[in-house]
């Protein structure tokens, strides 16, 4: 038993049983001092003790530290021997942690029985970037980014360790103490055969290995250069076809993709376009890398973007792709690398209400519902640098109410199907100013700065047809934006994908055993269930209740349900929020289909509103709409100073203790001061929900950490009855 010392406390460190993992620098025990390892030195240099010193006078903000979360396992603390020399240094746990390629390679997903979804991938590489952005910020460079050096537990939170091989600098004198270790297929191209014991590195550099590291997350595993070779010769190895540039999407065709590559077109087109430039521009000239904040930007809008598949369970993808990637690919190649249960429902006729492109008021109140839309085009839009098509009925900076007029958005996907089934390119589209228009689907609110827009994406040539001026003034006339059904009808197709069982609906982690496995520096630990927040309240408050229904039906039974809304800031408790809302649940005898159910907390005079420090918050209204559940609030920034708010860090979990995933839609990143009132959606997908009954959230802004906004016990509607 090796008995140890604290530089900072003095107090003794006891090394307890067998060490947990050898490299060949150094050793890492578990201690006396719950929740702390120590690292061990083999020979502890003058430099490297030198090192440490620095690093632990200067640690980086925590900025996961409101989630309870250790998000880099930084030294705190050297450890001294009886002679009182330093041997190594105190660091903190990282529970609950698998290893990166443990959560992005179908193959070991699939040994280790982990259940993840494509939206997690998303989620962790979004948190990734943002701990990385924290230690860019902080004037550290990380120099040996590789999965083994990410840990990520079950609510796709990272944890960086061996963080005593950053590069550092002293910030007193400006001395540097190097990264000396680089791993292949990570180091970037001009670094590749260099010295790194001399090399002063910059964030530029991590900037490739950051991008290795997000497409392995969000493209199976796959390294982006790996390939078919089609050149002359034996396929170079990894380190020259890095410093030739040579990659699945790079500007030559020298490495081709094969049957399993998963085209960059899936993500989003922010996504894609970070990607070029990492590999393709950044080749030239590594400025033109992304920064970690503009991968941050990125993947935000890309993890927005992504929903859930109407066949599989476990499959996500990109709304600008148009459609389930993951299904094409496991009936083309006969795997499914997010295998989840198969929602198999007999073919049933949709009928849809006819509405006029022009009466903006109405449409918006269809959110999620499968309508037809018919009006005359006023103008067109092609975004050719992301290859968007816009197809708009009105002047877009004419609002009512807040909303521009309709809208039809297809996406690269959905030409490219315009263009193989009817033969149209962008110059017909464009052409299509003053024809008339039907068109079905979905519609959708989406949601800017300035406006939101009612609109519909189209993703199949069917959904679209020119029609004449008396067809169209017909159809509006025969149908009167009533719930009379039209003529037009949409058919879902049976699905005949063989089944999946899965014991969770939730996109997380799952050891089979119960416990959370640390393959690397950490010792096995059984997973603790978060608590729920408890809210008491001193003195009665008054309650003021608007009671809306949903739907009208007979037989309805009135159903109460309350919600506290509390927000702590610097430890003070204030209630935000305590709405009592009633809607009318649906009588079993009632032969309707309910669509959408949706709880609203409407305007008065007393507004369901806390205005801290300046920022006011309040929560309008709780629906269900296309598979979601969408929590719609508003947010303003009265105050002199901005905020900022990251809403990867939005923690959401059930009345049970789990975490669940949620997106987030036209909430600011930066409330400006004296901003004007923003309005967006927090969605939570329905198959999260079957057994669950409340919510609790939680979000504080970043990177100040001084608001803290918290949302408890909110009991969720009725999921809406579908037809049979």
């Amino acid at each position: 038993m090796t008995v140890l010392t604290c530089a900072i406390t003095g107090k003794s460190i006891t090394l307890l049983g067998e060490e947990i993992a050898n490299s060949g620098e150094a050793k890492v025990w578990r201690t006396n001092q719950n929740g702390y390892l120590a690292k061990i030195y083999h020979s502890p240099t003058p430099e490297r003790v030198q090192k440490l010193a620095v690093m632990i006078a200067n640690p980086p903000t925590e900025p996961n530290s409101h989630l309870h979360h250790v998000s880099f396992a930084w030294p705190k603390s050297a450890l001294k021997n009886g002679q009182g020399d330093c041997v190594g240094f105190l660091m903190p746990e990282i529970k609950d942690g698998k290893e990166l390629i443990d959560v992005y390679n179908p193959q070991r997903r699939k040994q280790l029985k982990l259940e993840i979804d494509w939206r997690f991938l998303h989620t962790t590489a979004l948190n990734i970037v943002s701990i990385i952005e924290a230690l860019h910020a902080a004037g550290y460079v990380l120099g040996d980014i590789k999965p083994q050096n990410i840990l990520v537990n079950n609510r796709a939170l990272p944890s960086i360790i061996d963080t005593d091989s950053f590069q550092v600098i002293n910030p007193k004198n400006g001395k540097v103490y190097h990264c000396l270790v680089g791993s292949e297929g990570y180091t970037p191209p001009e670094l590749i055969g260099k010295d790194f014991d001399s090399i002063e590195q910059t964030e530029v550099h991590d900037r490739f290995r950051l991008g290795v590291i997000i497409y392995q997350l969000l493209f199976g595993g796959n390294n982006p250069f790996h390939g078919t070779w089609t050149g002359a010769g034996e396929i170079p190895d990894i380190n020259e076809l890095i410093c030739q540039g040579l990659w699945v999407n790079g500007s030559t065709n020298l490495i081709a993709a094969v049957a399993r590559t998963i085209p960059l077109e899936i993500v989003h087109p922010e996504v894609q376009q970070c990607f070029l430039k990492c590999f393709n521009d950044g080749h030239k000239n590594p400025n033109f890398r992304p920064t970690a904040r503009k991968w941050l930007e990125a993947l935000k809008v890309g993890n927005d973007r992504l929903t859930i598949c109407g066949r599989v369970d476990n499959h996500y993808y990109s709304r600008t792709y148009g459609k389930c990637y993951w299904c094409d690919r496991s009936t083309n190649l006969g795997v499914d690398i997010f295998p989840g249960v198969v929602k198999v429902k007999p073919s049933v006729v949709v009928e849809s209400t006819i509405f006029a492109a022009t009466n903006t008021l109405e449409l918006v109140k269809q959110e999620g519902k499968i309508i037809t839309v018919v009006g005359q085009v006023a103008n067109t839009r092609h975004l050719s640098s992301i290859n968007i098509f816009f197809i708009n009925f009105g002047n877009i900076s004419s609002l009512v109410n807040g909303y521009s007029p309709f809208t039809i958005v297809i996406f690269s996907e959905g030409l490219k199907n315009l263009s193989n089934s009817r033969s149209l390119t962008i110059t017909q589209l464009s052409n299509w100013v003053g024809s008339y228009i039907k068109i079905t689907g979905t519609l959708e609110i989406h949601q800017k700065s300035s406006c939101n827009t009612p609109q519909i994406i189209l993703k199949d040539s069917n959904q679209i047809s020119l029609i004449s001026q008396n067809e169209a003034n017909n159809l509006i006339a025969g149908n009167t934006n009533t719930n009379t059904s039209a003529a037009v009808k949409q058919t879902q197709s049976q699905v005949s994908q063989p089944a999946v069982s899965k014991p969770q609906n939730q996109p997380v982690i799952i050891q089979k055993s119960g416990t959370y496995t640390n393959t690397n520096t950490v010792p096995t630990v059984q997973p603790t269930q978060s608590k729920s927040h408890q809210v008491v309240l001193s003195t009665p408050l008054t309650i003021s209740t608007q009671n809306q229904a949903a739907v009208t039906s007979t037989n309805s039974l009135p159903t109460f349900l309350n919600f506290i809304v509390v927000c702590t800031i610097e430890g003070l408790l204030f209630v935000l929020i305590l709405v009592t809302i009633n809607y009318l649940s649906f009588s079993s005898n009632n032969p309707q289909t309910i669509n959408s159910v949706q709880t609203e907390i409407t305007k008065s005079t007393n507004q369901f509103t806390s205005n801290i420090k300046g920022v006011a918050f309040t929560v309008k209204s709780l629906h269900y709409s296309g598979g979601d559940l969408i929590i719609r609030v508003n947010i303003q920034n009265q105050g002199t100073t901005s905020v900022r708010f990251l809403y990867s860090f939005l923690d959401i979990t059930d009345d049970k203790g789990r975490t669940l995933s949620a997106m987030t839609e036209g909430l600011p990143a930066e409330l400006p001061p004296n901003s004007r009132e923003f309005s967006g959606a927090i969605s939570i997908p329905t198959l999260l929900l079957d057994d669950v009954n409340k919510i609790s959230l939680s979000l504080m802004d970043y990177p100040g950490q001084e608001v803290k906004l918290e949302v408890v016990d909110v009991p969720i509607p009725i999921k809406p009855i579908q037809s049979q």
